[in-house]
């Protein structure tokens, strides 16, 4: 096998003009300047939604926050409330003083933006309320009717602002 040698001058090739030559490196460059354009955009829309996501992360731990925040103010109510409950039966001086803290503490919680939602009385709304059992009318107090809430156990409360109820109340009806 004989291998055959050639020439530079022998070598044809076809002559590119100058002004095509800038004409492909113009159109490459816009092409290349859009192309940049799309994918910062692209970027930017990633970092916005990144953002925006982050902040909806943020905002519901914020919230999740507050309710525990509210939770755990509610209880340490409730053991106020259950030390109220356990000496009414002390002396008028003892309950009185034990009433003063319980109003001072549901004066703190409504500073909190929570608030008490009044039951006693009411007919029982299963959004905020546990029914425990019943008492018979004769022991309820005067002006209660049948199926009314005539004692509570514990009280319910939520958010002033949203109504979004925090702790459901324990009651008995009037039977």
């Amino acid at each position: 096998m004989k291998l055959e040698t050639i020439s530079l001058e022998e070598f044809t090739s076809d002559v590119v003009e100058t002004s095509e030559v800038q004409e492909l490196t113009q159109t490459e460059l816009v092409a290349h300047t859009r192309i940049e354009t799309l994918e910062e955009l692209l970027e930017s829309d990633l970092i916005a939604t990144s953002v925006k996501e982050e902040i909806t992360r943020l905002k519901m731990d914020g919230a999740v926050g507050q309710v525990d925040m509210a939770k755990r103010a509610v209880e340490m109510f409730n053991l106020v409330d259950q030390l109220r409950m356990t000496l009414e039966e002390s002396d008028a001086e003892t309950l009185r003083q034990v009433q003063s803290v319980v109003s001072h503490a549901l004066a703190l919680l409504r500073e909190m933006g929570i608030h008490e939602v009044d039951v006693y009385g009411q007919y029982v709304d299963e959004e905020f309320m546990e029914l425990l059992g019943t008492i018979p009318i004769e022991e309820a107090a005067e002006g209660l009717q049948t199926y009314q809430v005539g004692f509570v156990y514990r009280r319910a409360f939520s958010f002033e602002g949203t109504g979004k109820v925090i702790q459901d109340a324990l009651v008995k009806t009037v039977s």
